[in-house]
């Protein structure tokens, strides 16, 4: 009989933060990632999904009549992200306007991901992250929708390797 993981629970086990400068994506600090914007409870459920394509190459040999497959570059992706707003607060002084606010159109820096723990839970050195290096694409307001929030979805340009299961330094 086949035994059957139990797998982790992922409702409220996410935690993002926009960091504007890390000194070394493979060993990241606690005190440089605390000191990026905390954006986890600014998204919506929807408003945050990482991704990437996988490419394939060929490797077709004389000596073969088959075609042999290889593995080819890798495209990581992050979805536009989705957050609340306030369209009424020009200033932007508002705590519902500090991710519209920080992520401004042309910002460069990472998206610091933990997965696997409890959101409140303290950031720790020996815990684990993914590092997206991006630019921040333009702020647009999505439509009004009933018994809804209103949100804001920007793109996110990935601009630099990916990073996973990095292990946060002290």
């Amino acid at each position: 009989m086949a035994t059957i993981p139990p797998g982790v629970s992922s409702d409220g086990m996410t935690r993002v933060w926009f960091v504007p400068a890390l000194a070394d994506t493979s060993a990241p600090t606690v005190a440089e990632i605390t000191a990026g914007f905390d954006i986890t409870c600014y998204l919506t459920t929807d408003g945050f999904k990482v991704g990437g394509s996988q490419e394939k190459g060929e490797d077709a040999r004389l000596c073969s009549p088959q075609v042999f497959e290889t593995v080819g570059r890798f495209k990581p992706t992050v979805e536009p992200l989705v957050y609340v707003f306030d369209p009424q607060d020009p200033t932007n002084t508002n705590l519902a306007n500090a991710a519209y606010k920080e992520l401004t159109m042309g910002r460069k820096g990472y998206l610091v991901y933990r997965m696997g723990m409890a959101f409140d839970t303290a950031l720790a050195s020996t815990q684990k992250v993914w590092i997206d290096t991006v630019t921040m694409g333009a702020q647009l307001p999505l439509p009004p929708e009933a018994n809804g929030k209103f949100k804001i979805t920007q793109e996110v340009i990935t601009s630099g390797n990916r990073v996973r299961d990095v292990t946060v330094a002290a």
